[in-house]
């Protein structure tokens, strides 16, 4: 018997509901994307990685093999830590911070969002 997507579908949907997690915020489609994480933390390459969940195109690979929220904050705060050599910063125009901040929090509550 081949299982066919709407079988598939009710499956998971049944599932969820059962263990108790709403089935309108995943789909089958969002555990391949684990997978695929999942994969890339476990050191998988890219092709192991295609094809274990069935992507044929690096751009899938691309855009759903993403790093964890752990490791991108650990690269971010690596980026920030890191001694940029004056060479390629010279041209970067100085920038008071607390403007920034204040700029910043204005666009977030929505003061110079022009609608």
């Amino acid at each position: 018997m081949r299982l066919r997507r709407p079988v598939l579908e009710r499956v998971l949907r049944e599932l969820m509901v059962l263990v108790g997690v709403d089935p309108e915020r995943h789909s089958w489609h969002s555990f391949r994307i684990y997978l695929a994480v999942a994969l890339k933390r476990a050191g998988a390459d890219d092709n192991r990685i295609k094809a274990t969940v069935r992507w044929v195109s690096d751009k899938s690979l691309r855009i759903y093999a993403r790093d964890s929220r752990a490791e991108y904050t650990d690269w971010l705060r690596k980026a920030a830590e890191a001694d940029v050599d004056t060479v390629y910063i010279q041209s970067l125009p100085e920038i008071d911070e607390d403007h920034v901040m204040r700029a910043l929090n204005d666009l977030i509550l929505g003061e110079h969002i022009e609608g």
